[in-house]
């Protein structure tokens, strides 16, 4: 009864440990997922709503960092959680 029990106890921890494993590999490959379409997610037409998010900055940012989105020159910013999609004729 006692070998049956530590195994059980045994069995059950190693179920516990492949499942917290398991969640943190979806954690990863769902953050890496959601880098790839950051620029898809959640953008405004114009910047309005944002003025520090102007489409002159956002152009700035686009060069340097290159995100290219749909024929648009897109920059999205974290702190100011917005998108600022600027016509294709100014991507160079």
């Amino acid at each position: 009864m006692t070998a049956a029990m530590r195994l059980i106890s045994s069995n059950h921890r190693s179920s516990v440990a492949a499942l917290q494993l398991a969640v943190f590999i979806v954690l990863i490959i769902a953050s890496f997922q959601y880098e790839g379409v950051k620029g898809d997610v959640a953008c405004i037409a114009d910047c309005s709503d944002f003025p520090a998010c102007t489409p002159a900055a956002c152009d700035g940012e686009c060069l340097k960092n290159g995100f290219k989105n749909g024929g648009s020159w897109v920059y999205y910013s974290f702190n100011l959680h917005c998108c600022c999609n600027l016509p294709a004729a100014a991507a160079p």
